[in-house]
């Protein structure tokens, strides 16, 4: 699945930055900006016009800011890039409107993980479907290769604070980015190839066995939550048809089979408690609660994180 750079989900942790700390704030200056301003993008689609004096220089304080978010600079209607902006953060960006991605430069405390989401960005692939397209050998090669480049660059980048969780965050963004990109390449084949039925040699799907699900340190990665999630749907998903080619009149109850599998194949007791947490926190949001009933129960006699149970508790 291609990756996407620009997402509005709060992560729930901060950088090195001090967690008492509240807001954070932008300054800066620009040049060759005609329009005067430029766009800011938050969290839930919000944006906000930063306003330039004469000179190009800007201060724009974020102070309702109480936790890791991502953002995005934009300029004009399609030149924008993606940051991250947490509390305590004091971030000095600059950049040339006439070269926007390429100047655009972060100084100041959060300044080392920005500059590396833009090298990542600027070196990235385009993010379309055409590799899917690819035969099995030279998609898998396609993929390593993108891997060992990514995971070069991370290892090249400037940490200010090395111990800080974003990094071991962005291990996982890499590893199960990765990951579920080979993991989604059999229908994604079928549909872009043309090719319908379509089914990958057995041994494609080696790569699982050196893929461990049961990495607590990587429960804040949206990639490693995506591959999990893919993995035990795919195996409940074999577990219904299997039911169905018994007894064709049985009807499955697929999210009971889905909670159990993850269950049984979900050993840590952190990535099993934000799984539960983060499959029954979308089916709250557009489901009625008397339909989903059973699933909530599941997740309160197994969920152990009494933070989950109360943030579930509170949106429901």
């Amino acid at each position: 699945m291609k990756k996407i750079l620009l997402s509005f989900l709060l992560v729930p942790f901060l950088f090195a930055c001090n967690t008492t700390e509240q807001g954070a704030n932008m300054t800066g200056k620009v040049q060759n900006l005609t329009t005067g301003f430029f766009m800011l993008g938050g969290p839930g689609g919000a944006k906000d016009t930063v306003r330039t004096d004469e000179k190009g220089n800007f201060s724009f304080p974020v102070p309702e800011l109480t936790q890791l978010s991502n953002y995005y600079l934009m300029v004009g209607e399609k030149d924008y890039m993606p940051f991250k902006l947490a509390p305590g953060m004091n971030l000095e960006v600059t950049f040339d409107a006439n070269n926007f991605k390429t100047s655009l430069k972060f100084a100041g405390k959060g300044s080392d993980i920005n500059n590396y989401l833009v090298a990542k960005s600027l070196t990235g692939s385009a993010g379309n479907y055409d590799g899917y397209k690819l035969d099995p050998v030279a998609f898998r090669l396609k993929q390593d290769s993108t891997l060992a480049a990514e995971k070069a660059q991370l290892a090249a980048a400037t940490k200010d604070h090395a111990n800080d969780p974003f990094w071991k965050m962005e291990e996982g963004e890499i590893l199960f980015g990765w990951a579920n990109n080979l993991a989604m390449y059999e229908p994604y084949h079928a549909y872009f190839g043309g090719i319908a039925d379509y089914k990958a040699p057995a041994d494609f799907y080696s790569f699982q066995k050196d893929v461990n699900i049961n990495q607590p340190d990587y429960v804040h990665s949206q990639a490693f939550k995506q591959y999990v999630s893919t993995i035990v749907g795919k195996v409940a998903s074999g577990k219904m048809d299997a039911m169905k080619m018994a007894d064709s009149t049985l009807t499955p109850d697929m999210a009971k089979i889905q909670l159990e599998t993850a269950q049984e194949m979900i050993t840590d007791q952190t990535v099993l408690d934000n799984y539960l947490f983060d499959d029954l926190s979308g089916q709250v949001q557009w489901k009625e609660i008397t339909d989903i009933q059973g699933s909530i129960d599941f997740f309160m006699n197994n969920c152990k994180d009494t933070s989950l149970i109360n943030k579930l508790t509170a949106t429901i």
